[in-house]
């Protein structure tokens, strides 16, 4: 009998342990190379194919001190700054001429980053780079 119960322990401790390593932090998920994989407008409307073919060669890359470097154009890398809120909801950004841009964060997971820039109004899709 002890040993079903320290067995069924174990078990719980472990399922635990798993259940608080996937439970990751806004500010972790995002640290990556992310490749757009889709643009849109925020209303869902469809943009033209040369601009999607365009959008889908950004690369948007989020470092752990806080820098966003954008590649994808040749020859025109750009590098910024961001911060994202604590809740993982508001992506905001300074371009390396200072303009500020806030964001609306509908999906951040280790797979996927969808976000809406409340500038332009243009919804991005994104997977990690491989």
């Amino acid at each position: 009998m002890n040993k079903i119960k320290r067995l069924a322990l174990s078990l719980i401790f472990i399922t635990t342990l798993c259940a608080a390593c996937n439970n990751k932090k806004p500010k972790d998920l995002i640290v990556k190379k992310w490749q757009v994989t889709d643009a849109k407008t925020s209303s869902g409307t469809a943009l033209d194919e040369e601009t999607v073919n365009r959008m889908k060669q950004l690369i948007f890359e989020f470092t752990a001190d806080g820098k966003l470097i954008l590649n994808g154009i040749p020859g025109q890398e750009k590098q910024g700054t961001y911060k994202i809120s604590d809740d993982g909801k508001t992506l905001s950004t300074v371009s390396p001429q200072g303009e500020a841009s806030d964001s609306e964060v509908k999906t951040l997971t280790d797979d996927k980053l969808v976000f809406t820039d409340k500038n332009s109004k243009m919804e991005i899709t994104a997977e990690p780079k491989k």
